[in-house]
């Protein structure tokens, strides 16, 4: 799976359990706690004690919004744009830059092993760089 690309920011990455349509990883650690990969920034965040803790808590509004962007996803949904196997909704440009936002406007529908990949060798690649020092990417196909 992709995630070998995100074991060398977060080696104790863990077993993934759930991967959100908006690209998100959730992972089990060894220790039973429930963490989440915000794919955006590279931050890994623990959000659960337990598996058991993380699929009663999941489905709160609360964490619908924030750990799944239930309404970005229910926006692009309501434009057309529907996720195919194996699709998640990526970021043109990802959060962690100025230019970068979380919302519906600045999503597109990709492959998720794609996503994953392009996400974490970015990240990798800017990990060292200081807030607001400017970055230029260039695609190569």
């Amino acid at each position: 799976m992709a995630l070998r690309d995100w074991r060398c920011l977060h080696a104790d990455l863990g077993r993934p359990i759930l991967m959100s349509a908006v690209g998100d990883i959730f992972v089990e650690g060894a220790n039973g706690q429930v963490s989440w990969l915000d794919t955006g920034v590279g931050s890994l965040s623990v959000i659960a004690e337990s598996r058991a803790v993380f699929d009663v808590t999941a489905s709160s509004s609360a964490h619908l919004d924030d750990w799944f962007l239930q309404p970005v996803v229910t926006e692009l949904r309501a434009k057309g744009m529907l996720l195919g196997h194996n699709q998640c909704y990526g970021f043109t440009i990802l959060p962690m830059f100025r230019e970068g936002s979380y919302g519906a406007a600045n999503r597109f529908v990709l492959n998720a092993m794609e996503h994953l990949r392009v996400t974490a060798d970015i990240i990798r690649q800017t990990r060292s760089l200081r807030d607001g020092e400017a970055v230029e990417l260039h695609v190569v196909d």
